[in-house]
């Protein structure tokens, strides 16, 4: 099944692109999209570019302090947990949470799912008494 949503991503994108151009946010939420599969393939380098690709077009395109950017960095972040890259995935956690924090104030529900995430990385750093705090 994962294939086959890969494969509708992948032709989403064909499509996109030549519809929207290289640089839209709906490219980069594709891009997104293909990235999440590919992790939840065990394809973890593959899905870190489609992330950083996404990331790059969302910042030249809204810039830094948006939320659109906050959401790449935190599937990057996502995959540095999977590669068990523990301080570069806390890094992209904090980072898109400040961001989150700053466009949505602190109440937000995706400021609280910011928060999860970076209990998760706590948690499995070690840093229970982080976690908890989170």
């Amino acid at each position: 099944k994962l294939e086959n949503a890969l494969a509708s991503h992948q032709e989403s994108l064909v499509v996109m692109r030549g519809a929207l151009g290289l640089e839209h946010l709906e490219v980069a939420a594709t891009l997104d999209n293909i990235g999440t599969v590919l992790e939840r393939m065990g394809r973890l380098e593959e899905a870190m570019q489609k992330h950083e690709q996404a990331l790059v077009i969302k910042e030249r395109i809204v810039g830094r302090n948006h939320s659109d950017v906050a959401k790449s960095l935190g599937n990057i972040g996502h995959v540095y947990c999977r590669m068990n890259l523990l301080d570069e995935a806390y890094a992209r956690h904090e980072e898109g949470l400040e961001i989150l924090r700053s466009c949505l104030g602190t109440e937000h529900l995706d400021v609280a799912r910011g928060l999860d995430h970076m209990a998760f990385v706590f948690e499995r750093m070690g840093r229970f008494r982080d976690a908890l705090t989170q």
